[in-house]
């Protein structure tokens, strides 16, 4: 009989109510999104948005609105909380008791995160986030933790450590729960910072690279799962606070 140390914690696998097929709404490879207006800003939206100054980041890694009568009252998202209008985000699924995983949020999910009351958010991209999903988080007093991580075929080839060290330090803290990580389509950036994080949490390597490529399909990419056992290498364990870890966490 294996010891408590060998156990592999099982989470539910929601994949299967959220197809990992492409969609629409989808987003180019170069992060912007395609046909779908509350997907990451455009390089030309992102300007806009910069000349308006209605957008900012805080040094911490907060996004926030600067100036929320910069948005038109018509820019405000009509939230539909009917229980047949729930839509979870594509590639969604919990990874734990108060950590979910997804690909980009967009308005028609915005009822869903309601409902399972999404306290923050940890945004793994580097493009600007939508206008009005910043207004919907805002309103709802959620907050955007952004580590930015490049798109690239090797998403961590120039990607700090701190950078991975400060979101697992977010992540294993439960004033931060119930909380979303997310880049654009849920698979790399995201597969990454989710197998760190199940490699401090006592995971077999194989197990977290299962999970990976299940997420990840063909596109799966070894330079990730390289990160993630280097990372777990050099951080075998994560500065936290132990009166705020989540019950599932086994340090």
């Amino acid at each position: 009989m294996g010891s408590k140390r060998d156990r592999i914690p099982s989470a539910p696998d929601l994949r299967d109510q959220v197809p990992l097929e492409e969609e629409e709404g989808a987003l180019d490879e170069a992060g912007c999104d395609i046909g779908n207006e509350f997907g990451p800003c455009s390089p030309k939206e992102s300007a806009d948005h910069d000349m308006k100054s209605s957008i900012a980041r805080r040094p911490n890694g907060k996004v926030y609105l600067r100036d929320s009568s910069a948005l038109s009252t018509t820019e405000s998202i009509d939230i539909q909380t009917e229980e047949d209008e729930l839509y979870p985000p594509k590639n969604f699924a919990m990874v734990y008791k108060g950590v979910f995983r997804s690909a980009y949020p967009t308005k028609k999910n915005a009822a869903f995160l309601l409902k399972i009351g999404i306290r923050s958010v940890i945004y793994l991209c580097q493009e600007e986030y939508s206008r009005q999903m910043v207004q919907f988080y805002e309103q709802n007093q959620v907050t955007v933790f952004q580590h930015g991580v490049s798109g690239n075929k090797e998403p961590f080839v120039d990607i700090s450590d701190a950078m991975i060290h400060t979101a697992l330090q977010r992540l294993l803290d439960v004033r931060n729960h119930p909380v979303l990580i997310h880049c654009n389509q849920g698979k790399h950036r995201t597969g990454s910072l989710v197998g760190c994080l199940r490699a401090l949490n006592r995971w077999s390597m194989t197990a977290i690279f299962d999970e990976y490529r299940r997420f990840a399909g063909s596109k799966s990419r070894r330079a990730d799962q390289q990160f993630i056992e280097l990372f777990h290498r050099k951080y075998p364990r994560i500065s936290t606070d132990p009166e705020f870890h989540p019950h599932w966490y086994m340090h």
